[in-house]
């Protein structure tokens, strides 16, 4: 008869949130209320995964922020934030730049930002290995790095006769290997 109801304001500032999704511990969505660097967001989120592939993306819809600099709380400098004419980016990060300290590998994020942490296309080592399983493939990886990530070869392994099975597209590449030689 008499219901009794009661309203919260949450938030009335109507900003866009920040999602980070991808090969991170927790993802999250932030609503950025200071100036954050993709650095402190990735710590938030408790770091990257071992299926993180080595890139990131961040993709900067247009329309969500008002203006194209940013000031800095702190410092009270204006810093870049992108291009003048607002128009949608997408921004590649690789994280052993992020990792070395480079400036332009952590970027200010802004509100509307998609953070993605790409995941590594896994690569399956079964066979004359220790700990067959499935491998998250990162750039870079050669035959004797998976094998090894696999426990390496078990003692009735022969390592003269490793095949690599390898898809591209609907073609499937046999490969022979002999690694008993060097």
């Amino acid at each position: 008869r008499e219901p009794k109801v009661i309203v919260r304001l949450i938030d009335r500032s109507n900003r866009a949130v920040v999602t980070l999704d991808g090969a991170v511990r927790s993802p999250q969505r932030f609503q950025l209320r200071r100036v954050a660097h993709l650095r402190e967001l990735l710590v938030l989120s408790g770091g990257l995964t071992d299926e993180a592939s080595g890139d990131i993306q961040i993709f900067r819809p247009k329309t969500l922020n008002c203006s194209a600099r940013v000031q800095r709380a702190s410092a009270g400098a204006e810093i870049d934030a992108g291009p003048k004419s607002n128009e949608s980016q997408l921004i590649n990060i690789t994280i052993p730049d992020l990792l070395q300290g480079i400036e332009a590998a952590d970027p200010i994020i802004q509100s509307g930002d998609l953070v993605t942490v790409l995941r590594a296309v896994p690569i399956y080592v079964i066979g004359g290995v220790n700990n067959p399983r499935p491998i998250s493939a990162r750039s870079n990886m050669t035959l004797t790095k998976a094998i090894a990530s696999a426990g390496g070869f078990s003692k009735d392994a022969d390592p003269s006769q490793v095949t690599v099975f390898r898809h591209s597209g609907s073609e499937t590449n046999v490969i022979e290997v002999d690694l008993s030689k060097g």
